[in-house]
């Protein structure tokens, strides 16, 4: 049964975070698009990392991998950029 008393983390707005860390970025007031846009691929793929573990329970998942094609893949991604994700497994 669940603890009424404990504290759930509220859901993170993604997206949100994007754009604000597009306008936070140093490269945002040199023109620096490309930098500016890996720096949302890494923080793109820090966020499905850590969602990751959330949803395994960080235990080893033999058979199981989830990968980031397009744009994330790239380093090339907008602060709106879709996320393209790829589900692989094994069959079992």
């Amino acid at each position: 049964m669940d603890d009424p008393d404990s504290l759930e983390p509220a859901p993170r707005d993604l997206r949100a975070e994007r754009l604000t860390a597009a306008a936070r970025s140093p490269s945002w007031h040199c023109q620096d698009g490309a930098g500016r846009r890996r720096e949302l691929a890494r923080l793109v793929e820090t966020w499905l990392g850590d969602l990751w573990v959330a949803a395994t329970g960080a235990a080893t998942s033999p058979g199981l991998a989830l990968a980031a094609v397009g744009s994330i893949a790239r380093g090339d991604a907008g602060p709106a950029s879709d996320l393209d994700l790829v589900l692989l497994h094994d069959g079992h």
